[in-house]
């Protein structure tokens, strides 16, 4: 496959990159909301996303056939709520309807490198270098799709002259990530959060 001539994002000016519209503009800042997920099994699903992804039980909801939780951050921010409807079927991979996946972005590769450490003590992750982020991919017991990913510097994104931002899906390196993770073990499945990570939903 040919690949268009790339050269460092810093080496063309802010206006060149990029499709912008007339008319259009998002704020940087724009985050999205709680993601709601109806999974078949609560208690099920709560211990996949605390012990493994590394939220918090923020509060739940036990009413008969209104069962629910929303999970949160250390810092306290909800970023998901499941809501049990018992026999819900289990999402085909790439399945035509319903979700495909949502994401969760952290600071650095550093806690990317904790995170995935831990996350392999419970199993498989997929994993991808996008070129500008790396990322990690797994399935939540309902067959929902999980990104958990960080972004590069811009520094180290490639654009062509026209202004597209290269992009590809790379095997990652996960020695990388445990070089950026330092010499911090990973003895229980928050020490991800325990060096000033943050996470926030990004689609």
């Amino acid at each position: 496959m040919n690949f268009s001539p790339t050269v460092p994002y810093h080496q063309l000016q802010p206006e060149q990159i990029g499709v912008k519209p007339p008319g259009f503009q998002i704020f940087n800042d724009v985050r999205l909301g709680v993601v709601k997920l109806q999974i078949a099994d609560l208690e099920r699903s709560l211990d996949y996303y605390q012990k493994v992804i590394g939220f918090k039980l923020k509060n739940r909801d036990d009413t008969p056939n209104k069962r629910s939780a929303r999970l949160a951050t250390l810092g306290g921010e909800v970023l998901l709520e499941l809501v049990e409807k018992p026999g819900v079927r289990f999402a085909p991979h790439r399945g035509r309807l319903g979700i495909y996946h949502f994401a969760l972005l952290l600071p650095s590769q550093g806690d990317l490198g904790r995170f995935l450490a831990n996350a392999l003590t419970f199993g498989h992750v997929g994993q991808s270098d996008h070129h500008y982020s790396e990322a990690t991919y797994l399935v939540d017991p309902d067959g929902i799709t999980i990104e958990v990913y960080r972004d590069r510097h811009r520094a180290e994104w490639r654009v062509t002259s026209d202004g597209e931002v290269f992009g590809g899906s790379g095997p990652a390196r996960y020695d990388g990530f445990k070089r950026g993770s330092g010499s911090a073990t990973v003895a229980r499945f928050t020490c991800w959060h325990d060096h000033g990570a943050s996470a926030f939903l990004c689609w």
